[in-house]
């Protein structure tokens, strides 16, 4: 296996649609691959620079990841509301204020 053959790899799975994570992942398969049979991972200029071009390509046809968007205050409320209709048990009325926490505080779950 060579830096071309890895690079052909990848423009292959990008004309399969594939996403540019896909490849990423294959290439890190690869590159474990070859680390455990105590090889030379193949890799090089040549794949990492058809990997930026299948990554850029990406994202201006919209195939990237995307960011999502935030709850604005009155799906959080609808959301809070809901959580805390939970039979009015405990944990229903927590994830209501830690809903309405994170609204507020325009936190992430992993921020909370």
């Amino acid at each position: 296996m060579t830096d071309a053959t890895l690079a052909e790899y990848v423009v292959s799975l990008e004309a399969e649609g594939k996403k540019p994570a896909t490849a990423m992942k294959a290439i890190a398969s690869v590159k474990a691959i070859f680390k455990a049979g105590g090889r030379e991972f193949p890799g090089g200029v040549l794949t990492s620079q058809t990997l930026k071009g299948y990554k850029r390509q990406a994202a201006e046809d919209g195939r990237g990841v995307k960011q999502a968007s935030g709850l604005d205050w009155s799906a959080a409320d609808t959301v809070a509301t809901l959580a805390s209709n939970g039979g009015g048990t405990l944990s229903g009325l927590r994830d209501s204020a830690l809903i309405s926490v994170m609204s507020d505080a325009m936190l992430r779950i992993s921020e909370a």
